[in-house]
């Protein structure tokens, strides 16, 4: 779980780092950003996000969007203690339709996940995958409802997120992400 954590705080600090680049660079100061934390959704639990559009002074249009999440688990076993947990890191290119900060939010993009302990499932639907390690899932698309601030302020999201794997086919999950928007 260490190594899980390991990763997560990498996550963050390349965020911020990156973040930082932005500052330095005025060109992309004109850029719509937000950050969020949400509950089940892409990340298939609770997660955060970075979404930013591709153009300047457009609060819609192409952009992307990358998150991290997962869960830690301690369970105690007659004989052991076994600790399961996944970081989930979905990455996802968007399209938000819409004028001023209303917009129909759509996404496709590819859902990676890193297990650790004995036999870590995840929940698709009705059915369990296993998943050892570094692993795939699947697709990944979103359709939802987006509002954002025009400068800086709050932002909040409500989407439908849609895992395609080969095995377990189309599962769908509810999303509802807040957090804050600047440019």
């Amino acid at each position: 779980m260490k190594k899980s954590m390991l990763i997560i705080l990498g996550l963050v600090f390349s965020f911020s780092f990156s973040y930082a680049q932005f500052e330095k660079d005025k060109s992309l100061n004109k850029r719509h950003k937000n950050i969020t934390v949400g509950i089940n959704g892409a990340n298939l639990t609770q997660g955060a996000h970075f979404d930013m559009r591709f153009r300047k002074n457009k609060m819609n249009g192409f952009g992307f969007k990358v998150g991290v999440g997962g869960f830690s688990l301690r369970r105690f076993l007659s004989v052991r203690v076994a600790e399961e947990g996944i970081v989930t890191a979905p990455i996802q290119l968007n399209y938000v339709l819409g004028k001023k900060r209303h917009g129909l939010e759509l996404g496709f993009g590819a859902l990676p996940v890193y297990a650790k302990g004995g036999n870590t499932e995840v929940a698709i639907g009705n059915q369990n995958l296993a998943i050892d390690n570094i692993d795939l899932i699947g697709g990944l698309a979103t359709i939802g409802y987006k509002f954002q601030p025009k400068n800086t302020g709050l932002s909040f999201a409500i989407n439908s997120n849609h895992v395609i794997t080969e095995s377990a086919g189309t599962k769908s999950y509810l999303g509802i992400q807040i957090g804050i928007g600047f440019k």
